[in-house]
Formats: C-alpha cells, sequence, structure tokens
C-alpha cells in the first residue's frame, strides 16, 4: 500500500509502496502516515495537526512572453531576431510559450 513520509514539520517528502504490516522504520525525525492520511497527500503537501495542507503548484504567467514573442516576430532585420534568440538561450529575456 502507498504510505506517505512526513519530516519533523509535517511536510510530505516521499511516497512509498509498503506491505500491511512491514518492518521498518522510518528515519530520524520522520514519521509514516496511515493509509487514510497518505490516500489524502502527495509530496509536498504538509500535515498540520489534522489538517492537510496541499502544496501550491505555481502556474507560470505567460502573457509577457507572449507578447514579447509578438514583438520579435514583426522584427524585420534578422539579425536582430539572432541576438534576441541568443539572449532568450542565456536566460536574460524570457522565452515565449509553447503552444
Amino acid at each position: 500500500m502507498r504510505k506517505v513520509l512526513v519530516n519533523k514539520d509535517g511536510l510530505a517528502i516521499n511516497a512509498i509502496e509498503i506491505e500491511d504490516g512491514a518492518n521498518w522504520t522510518p528515519p530520524d525525525g520522520c514519521k509514516l502516515l496511515d493509509k487514510s492520511s497518505s490516500d489524502k497527500m502527495n509530496i509536498g503537501d504538509t500535515l498540520i495537526g489534522n489538517n492537510i495542507v496541499k502544496a501550491l503548484i505555481p502556474t507560470e504567467d505567460t502573457s509577457e512572453t507572449d507578447e514579447l514573442e509578438k514583438i520579435i516576430s514583426k522584427i524585420s532585420d534578422k539579425n536582430v531576431q539572432v541576438i534576441i534568440r541568443k539572449i532568450q538561450d542565456r536566460g536574460i529575456l524570457p522565452k515565449a510559450s509553447k503552444e
């Protein structure tokens, strides 16, 4: 069965498959949650008391990069486009999102 391992702060740091009744001891400062709690948690979630706080997964705002891509595509000078792409490849400017 799947069980979640949490650290001393209640952060879910791993999910493991373990047989019911297996003799396994979690690392110091960690505990293995029961099946009921484990079924509701994923790695990155936090257990505070009996409450599960789901991990926030950031979403990327691509509106600015999409606008930048439109501007780049309108530049007629191919040399400038190449320079901008190289700057993007180095991470100095964001790349446009892929659709």
